[in-house]
């Protein structure tokens, strides 16, 4: 799993895939999607907002995001990291993106062994002709094994396979 993860990193970071023209600009993107402990049976659905800045101040076009994602079992997540989008073709892109995460445990969700945990996303999405973008992602949540130095052992880390529906925030000349 590592070495899956040292590669896709490795391709992310040298890849000469032009940055999509919706990333450049910013957005609000809202997601739903099935949420699951890969330890367990069934699912619960998960609602989130993000905003993505479009901003690329690194030199390999990261761009800031942040956000919050609740659940059905009443447990909520607040993070903020990196995406990188990068262009196929007129209409398709896909992205990866990392974050680090506060995760608030409800008591009757999933503990995932510390408040601290990491995200990591894979998503395709589609241009509209609305300029809005359709996507569907594929996330892997855990603390990176930390609870079993700092907390209480448990890292079962959970999947969320989610739908989003991203929209370009329209900004006038005066406001920049």
């Amino acid at each position: 799993m590592i070495k899956l993860l040292i590669s896709i990193v490795a391709f992310w970071l040298g890849t000469s895939v032009a940055m999509a023209d919706m990333a450049m600009q910013p957005a609000v993107s809202l997601q739903t999607g099935a949420y699951r402990n890969r330890d367990e049976n069934g699912s619960n659905a998960s609602l989130a907002v993000e905003y993505r800045s479009g901003e690329s101040f690194t030199s390999w076009t990261l761009s800031p995001i942040g956000g919050v994602m609740f659940t059905t079992v009443e447990d909520w997540f607040l993070f903020v990291g990196f995406m990188r989008h990068f262009e196929l073709d007129q209409s398709w892109q896909w992205a990866l993106s990392f974050s680090p995460m506060y995760y608030s445990y409800s008591g009757s969700g999933r503990d995932l062994g510390l408040a601290l945990e990491f995200r990591s996303k894979i998503e395709a999405s589609y241009a509209m002709p609305n300029r809005a973008r359709l996507g569907i992602g594929l996330s892997h949540i855990s603390n990176a094994n930390l609870s079993h130095h700092f907390g209480n052992g448990k890292n079962p880390g959970v999947e969320i396979l989610s739908l989003s529906y991203t929209v370009p925030i329209v900004m006038n000349a005066r406001s920049r």
